[in-house]
């Protein structure tokens, strides 16, 4: 077993010593010096509508264009480490975890007048040191301060409220944050159309079920603990009969399904569940 035990580990070693390979592509060379353009090597780059779209990275027939002998296995010429840094365990580019919140469309800005470099403003001093996106991405908002999205339209104002779902909110966060809503509703008594006249005997679903992101306005603290302990009300099924039994009742279905939800009021210490649960 002991020897198992050292060849696993002697094994495990061994691979994850090995340096992982990193695709080299020297932009300021290809850019400036052999003066290729953008779609030359990313073809199709002006019909992506997504930022994990695999499909304009050049593969390795594409840049056998320029570089045939050198990535033909059984030229002479053959060298790897023109563009892999391990030769060894040559590999393809990894996955790009998708983001939450809108995805970025290339289409759509080039279509708009931009170019590669209005995002991509470092890609002429990229010398491939350290593999692929040494680039610095430029920040969005210094187009997007002065460009508002279609969606700000003149009857924005009245409806946006609408978005602030935990879905939509992503997108809303791009370029605001909670302080960008306090500059407008701070100074005024001011109520989301969401809030209707009955809406304190039904936020508790909202709340439940995440259907809004209350946290945009509200703290659980300074908003929701103190009214529900100033008012002495509790959420509506705390009040039925099977609730909290000797067994166990209601309360531990929820509470093993939910945790986050009985986490909004009941913190850490708190009396009411040491009661039973010393």
């Amino acid at each position: 077993m002991q020897r198992f035990n050292l060849v696993f580990i002697l094994f495990f070693t061994f691979v994850l010593g090995q340096d992982r390979d990193i695709i080299l592509f020297p932009h300021q060379y290809h850019v400036e010096d052999e003066e290729l353009s953008c779609g030359d090597c990313h073809g199709g780059i002006e019909l992506s509508v997504a930022v994990n779209d695999h499909a304009f990275l050049p593969l390795m027939d594409v840049c056998a264009e320029c570089h045939e002998d050198e990535v033909d296995e059984d030229s002479d010429d053959a060298d790897c480490t023109l563009c892999h840094t391990n030769e060894e365990d040559a590999d393809t580019y990894p996955d790009i975890v998708k983001r939450s919140g809108p995805d970025f469309s290339h289409q759509l800005h080039l279509e708009s007048g931009k170019d590669c470099f209005s995002c991509h403003q470092n890609i002429e001093t990229d010398e491939a040191e350290d593999g692929r996106k040494l680039w610095a991405d430029a920040d969005c908002q210094a187009c997007h301060v002065v460009s508002t999205p279609t969606s700000h339209d003149i009857s924005w104002i009245d409806y946006h409220g609408a978005e602030l779902t935990p879905a939509g909110g992503d997108a809303c966060h791009l370029c605001h944050t909670e302080s960008s809503c306090d500059q407008c509703h701070q100074l005024q008594q001011y109520a989301p159309k969401t809030h209707q006249a009955d809406y304190l005997l039904a936020h508790g679903y909202d709340v439940r079920f995440g259907s809004k992101d209350c946290s945009t306005c509200h703290s659980l603290s300074d908003d929701c603990l103190r009214c529900h302990t100033e008012q002495q009300v509790m959420p509506m099924d705390h009040n039925f009969a099977n609730w909290a039994t000797i067994e166990g009742g209601m309360h531990t279905d929820v509470a093993m399904d939910e945790v986050d939800v009985c986490q909004s009021c009941h913190v850490p210490d708190d009396p009411t569940c040491y009661r039973c649960h010393n």
